[in-house]
């Protein structure tokens, strides 16, 4: 049967009740489109003063008119929102809301989308690799340990920073 849905705070115990694993299968394009619009609302709200706050700690460019475009800035938001979903929600999940907000913007040419979606998956890896450690992770606070993992994996070049 559907797992039961509760109203989203901004603690992240209280997304994982958003969506249980019973649901996903039966999820089409309009509950996805409804649940990005509830995350928009909401949850991803926080998530965007999270990654302004990186921003200026890793001094990323932040254009007034667009939080990044295409840069490091872009690459760490990508890739951390997809690693906090993804820890939180699970893998399956995280990765259709990153296709998601790929297709809803009309203006992403396909070297954009191939970019985002790239960094997507890099963070997908990190939120499941930081969920085998949940208890570490948690003791440091999930926000820095993703933050940390992205640093790493940019670092590392493992993300696209430019196209």
């Amino acid at each position: 049967m559907f797992a039961k849905i509760v109203p989203i705070t901004l603690e992240a115990a209280s997304v994982v009740a958003v969506v249980q694993k019973p649901l996903l299968k039966y999820l089409g394009e309009y509950m996805l489109k409804f649940l990005f619009k509830l995350f928009k609302a909401t949850y991803v709200k926080h998530l965007d003063a999270q990654v302004e706050k990186y921003y200026n700690i890793y001094h990323f460019s932040m254009d007034p008119n667009h939080t990044s475009y295409n840069n490091e800035g872009d690459a760490f938001k990508h890739t951390f929102m997809s690693a906090e979903f993804s820890f939180i929600l699970g893998r399956e999940l995280a990765y259709k809301i990153g296709v998601l907000q790929e297709d809803l913007n009309p203006y992403n040419t396909e070297a954009e989308r191939h970019m985002d979606l790239h960094n997507d998956e890099v963070g997908i890896e990190i939120g499941q690799k930081l969920k085998e450690h949940f208890i570490e992770t948690l003791i440091k606070g999930l926000d820095d340990s993703i933050a940390e993992k992205v640093m790493d994996e940019m670092n590392a070049g493992n993300l696209i920073t430019h196209i």
